[in-house]
C-alpha cells in the first residue's frame, strides 16, 4: 500500500511539473471540464504532446543548420555555448525523422573552431587521431582541454598578438571607408563651386558641419582629408590582415579605438593613436574615432 500511495504521489508531481513548464493551450484538450484539472497518466499526456505537438519540419531543421553553420565563437567563452548548439541540432534532426551522422555533427564544431583560428595546433592532433576515436565524447575532452591551455598561457582575456592586430586592422578598414566617404562629399562641393563660381552652393545639414565657405578652403579641406587618409592607409598596410573578429564589448570609450573594453586614459600607450585624449567620452570625442560608438540622432 505504502509503494502503491508513493508510485501515485510521484506521478502526480510529475503532472504538476508538466503542467507548469508547457503553456496551457497544449494541454487544455486534457483538461477536465469539470474539475478544470488535468488527471490523465503521464504516460498519456507525454505521448499527447509528442504525436502532436513534437513534429519537426524541415524547413525548421533547415533553419536550426544555417544557424549552427553561422554561429560565431568567442575565444573568452567556454566551449560548451557551441557544443549546446550542436546537440540541440542533433536533437532536431532525430525529432524530424532526419537524423545526422556523428561525423557531420563534428565537422560543424570543427568549422566553427576553425573560424576562431585560436586551436590550430589542436586541430592538427585532432585530425590525426585515427577514425574510431573521432567521436562526440573525445571532441569535447581533446578541444576542452586545449581551451584550458590556452587560458593559462594567455589569461582570463585570452587575447593573442593576432587578437589584437586584427582589432587594429578592421579599425583603420572602418576608417578608411569613413574616410572616403567624407572626400568624395568634400569633392563634390568644390566641383559645385567651380560650376558656379559666382553664387554660394546650396549645402545640406548633411554637410553642413565641414562645408567651407568658399572654393580655396574647399581644396584646402580635400588637401586634409587625403592626407590624413595617407597616413591611415599606411597604417593599414603595417597591420597584419590574418581575419576579422567581431568587437563584443562597446560599453567604454577610447578616443583611439571608440567603442571598447577599456577608457582613454586605460588604453595601453603602445596602442594610443597620435594625438589621443584620455577624458574624450561617447558625448564628447572631441575628434576621437567613432568605430562602435551607438547612434546619436
Amino acid at each position: 500500500v505504502l509503494d502503491f500511495r508513493e508510485t501515485v504521489n510521484v506521478e502526480k508531481a510529475m503532472v504538476k511539473q508538466v503542467v507548469h513548464a508547457i503553456d496551457s493551450q497544449y494541454l487544455d484538450t486534457l483538461r477536465n471540464r469539470t474539475t478544470d484539472c488535468i488527471d490523465t497518466p503521464i504516460a498519456t499526456i507525454l505521448q499527447h504532446l509528442f504525436s502532436k505537438y513534437g513534429k519537426v519540419d524541415a524547413e525548421t531543421l533547415a533553419v536550426k543548420e544555417k544557424s549552427v553553420r553561422e554561429f560565431q565563437y568567442n575565444i573568452q567563452d567556454p566551449l560548451v555555448t557551441f557544443y549546446r548548439e550542436i546537440e540541440d541540432l542533433e536533437e532536431l534532426g532525430k525529432a524530424s525523422m532526419n537524423p545526422y551522422l556523428p561525423s557531420q555533427l563534428i565537422n560543424f564544431a570543427l568549422q566553427i573552431i576553425k573560424n576562431t583560428n585560436d586551436f590550430e595546433d589542436a586541430q592538427k592532433q585532432w585530425h590525426a587521431k585515427a577514425a574510431v576515436d573521432k567521436t562526440w565524447t573525445n571532441f569535447m575532452q581533446h578541444f576542452d582541454t586545449e581551451h584550458q591551455a590556452l587560458r593559462e598561457v594567455r589569461g582570463v582575456t585570452m587575447r593573442s598578438t593576432a587578437f589584437h592586430a586584427n582589432a587594429v586592422s578592421n579599425e583603420v578598414l572602418e576608417e578608411v571607408r569613413g574616410m572616403n566617404e567624407t572626400v568624395q562629399q568634400a569633392m563634390m562641393m568644390m566641383q559645385m563651386n567651380q560650376s558656379e563660381p559666382n553664387t554660394q552652393p546650396q549645402v545640406t545639414q548633411e554637410h553642413a558641419n565641414f562645408a567651407p565657405s568658399n572654393s580655396h578652403e574647399v581644396s584646402s579641406e580635400i588637401l586634409l582629408f587625403l592626407k590624413k587618409l595617407q597616413d591611415e592607409v599606411e597604417s593599414l598596410k603595417k597591420t597584419k590582415k590574418s581575419g576579422h573578429r567581431k568587437r563584443t564589448k562597446v560599453h567604454k570609450y577610447c578616443w583611439s579605438h571608440g567603442g571598447c573594453a577599456h577608457t582613454g586614459k586605460e588604453c595601453k600607450s603602445q596602442y594610443r593613436k597620435e594625438g589621443h585624449i584620455e577624458d574624450a567620452t561617447f558625448e564628447n570625442k572631441q575628434g576621437g574615432s567613432t568605430l562602435y560608438c551607438p547612434q546619436t540622432s
